[in-house]
């Protein structure tokens, strides 16, 4: 068999049965059940509008007298002008106080300079150094003095006259000290000026007239109060069941996001399984074609041609002996002429009919006389009989068609030769075969070990699919063990806080 046949019969599918794992239904989230409760929601929702309404009506319709609104308008406009008023003289008083500090600050400073500077001596103004020195100058004038005294008292009345002129500027200091203090003086007049309590007075005045109004409608007001908290209390209702309803939407979404992943999950696997399965078809039918193809390769060459031959010979010479035993191929021969007889066109003689072959032998004699037999045999010769089978064989061999029996000895020398050229090259054509089908078994493993590979790395990653999703589920069990636990915690502290009070009742 030639290695294009090997190709060819490498070609054909296999058919798999295949095992379907049960799938896994996902169930989507109840869009109904969700649905029901909202519109609950919508309901009370619905019914708590209208009781707001009812109560901002009762608001409208429960009001204060128009002449007591109209006073206590008027009141409250005086109100804030009165506070107006105590806000300006608070300003101004603070103002006021800010010069007195300032004022204040600059007077300590003057006189501590004044201070600092006669602190080391015994005069407190320039008269005293005045004084000092005139009764000195006195005192020399006399003449009565020793020279050194005078000396002593001349050079004391020098340093005098130098210290007056120090004395000069604490003079000037002095005088802006007195006008720093009648500053202040004017000053703190003025925050008296500035009091308060005549606009505390109207403060209190006008307060006082509101109180009055006041419980004249306190108890409309009270009313009002009960109305404007009971429609507070129903807005934050509201606000509770608007909670509830996107709780419940979200709790929703979750479940169908949930869901969709669930889903594509499903779906990711489902592919997975499918791409291992199809590799692993792949790799059966490739394991298939190498044990096909080394089964083949192994087999002599030309047989299905040697077969053929000794066929097409033993059919025109019932003497001829088959040389090989080609039991073991009788099938593939088969199925050989079966394909030549489907695809071979055959160009048929002139003068070639074809008939339905009878059992006797072709070559036998008719029992006719001689005259009849010439005439017999240009009659054979006219319709010379070749099945079709025979003629596809005939022409796969490239062998001319016999149309007579001198041709069909031709044939038999033809089919001779054939056969000793099939059987001469057989030996090297096999050593080929097998050369081929080694190499083509070689480029198949490469493609087996390739989809090893591929189905190891889809198996790594189902098994690590599986192993996230079962940490998943586990770390929900242990969250949701965790949760019953603490409730379990809570209770048992609640019946620890009730025993004692049990046992007390018990007692009594």
């Amino acid at each position: 068999m030639s290695i294009m046949e090997l190709d060819k019969d490498s070609e054909e599918t296999t058919e798999h049965v295949r095992y379907q794992k049960p799938r896994r239904y996902v169930k989507s989230p109840d869009f109904k059940a969700r649905d029901a409760k909202v519109g609950e929601i919508r309901s009370s929702i619905k019914e708590i509008d209208e009781q707001i309404s009812k109560i901002s009506k009762d608001i409208e319709v429960t009001v204060t007298p128009k002449p007591i609104q109209e006073q206590r308008k008027g009141l409250t406009i005086e109100l804030s002008s009165v506070i107006k008023t105590q806000g300006e003289l608070k300003r101004k008083r603070l103002q006021i106080n800010d010069q007195v500090k300032a004022i204040d600050l600059s007077l300590k400073q003057k006189i501590n300079s004044i201070q600092n500077k006669t602190s080391k001596h015994s005069f407190k103004t320039a008269g005293e150094i005045d004084k000092r020195v005139k009764s000195l100058e006195d005192l020399i004038d006399t003449g009565s003095l020793k020279i050194v005294d005078e000396r002593r008292y001349i050079k004391e009345i020098s340093s005098l006259r130098r210290l007056r002129k120090d004395y000069a500027s604490i003079e000037e200091e002095q005088k802006l000290i007195d006008s720093d203090k009648e500053k202040i003086k004017e000053l703190k007049k003025s925050i008296g000026e500035a009091s308060n309590k005549e606009a505390q007075a109207a403060f209190e005045k006008v307060t006082k007239q509101l109180d009055e109004l006041s419980l004249q409608t306190k108890d409309i007001q009270k009313k009002r109060d009960d109305l404007f908290s009971l429609r507070r209390e129903l807005y934050k209702n509201k606000d509770t069941l608007y909670d509830e309803m996107r709780a419940i939407r979200q709790d929703y979404d979750n479940q169908f996001q949930k869901f969709k992943q669930d889903l594509e999950n499903e779906k990711k696997k489902r592919e997975e399984e499918e791409k291992a399965y199809r590799l692993g078809v792949k790799k059966e039918e490739l394991e298939a074609q190498i044990a096909k193809i080394q089964d083949e390769s192994k087999k002599p060459a030309n047989s299905n041609d040697i077969e053929i031959v000794e066929n097409l010979l033993i059919h025109f010479d019932p003497s001829h002996v088959k040389t090989v035993s080609s039991t073991a191929i009788d099938g593939d021969s088969n199925k050989l002429n079966t394909h030549h007889r489907q695809e071979v066109k055959v160009e048929m003689p002139t003068n070639a009919v074809l008939i339905k072959k009878e059992p006797e032998n072709f070559f036998s004699g008719s029992g006719k006389s001689r005259k009849s037999k010439k005439h017999g045999n240009k009659k054979r010769a006219v319709k010379f009989i070749l099945e079709p089978v025979i003629i596809s064989q005939l022409s796969s061999l490239g062998i001319p068609l016999p149309t007579s029996e001198e041709d069909s000895r031709k044939t038999i020398d033809l089919l001779k030769t054939k056969l000793a050229g099939f059987k001469d090259t057989q030996d090297e054509k096999t050593k080929a075969n097998i050369t081929a089908g080694e190499a083509k078994v070689s480029g198949l493993q490469k493609q087996i070990d390739a989809i090893e590979e591929d189905i190891e790395k889809e198996t790594v990653k189902m098994e690590e699919a599986h192993k996230s999703k079962a940490k998943a589920k586990a770390e929900k069990d242990n969250e949701v063990d965790a949760e019953v636990e603490v409730e379990v915690e809570v209770e048992a502290e609640v019946e620890a806080e009730a025993e004692p009070a049990r046992a007390t009742s018990a007692e009594n």
